[in-house]
């Protein structure tokens, strides 16, 4: 049976973590603090694996079940989520470093060292 809203809502923490599943992996795990966190249960090579998808109400309903189709779409084609979303990450950390902002940077602090401060706040 696939959650609601208004079931999302009214979910009240516990005294232990306890999670509500939407269906095919897609669980919402409600803390005692009463935090909502989606999470993405899967298997890949026999092994048992839970991603995080994110915080509700930041993630909404239909962008968690949206993430889900994402994640079953990657296992079918032979990819674990966990590791294509390690290797995105570290692939807009590279893109970020080489960036025109973060290279013009580095070269205004080299340049800018071997002149003197007046001189280089005239060119800035």
């Amino acid at each position: 049976m696939k959650l609601t809203d208004p079931e999302i809502k009214a979910a009240k923490p516990k005294e232990k973590p306890y999670s509500l599943p939407d269906g095919h992996g897609l669980v919402l795990l409600v803390q005692p603090s009463g935090a909502k966190w989606w999470r993405y249960r899967y298997r890949f090579n026999a092994t048992a694996k839970m991603l995080s998808i994110g915080v509700y109400p930041d993630v909404t309903l239909k962008n968690a079940r949206n993430q889900q189709t994402h994640f079953k779409e990657l296992l079918a084609q032979g990819i674990d989520p966990s590791q294509h979303r390690q290797e995105q990450k570290q692939l807009e950390a590279i893109a970020a470093e080489n960036s025109f902002e973060s290279i013009a940077r580095l070269w205004w602090t080299q340049w800018s060292a071997a002149r003197n401060q007046r001189h280089a706040d005239w060119i800035m």
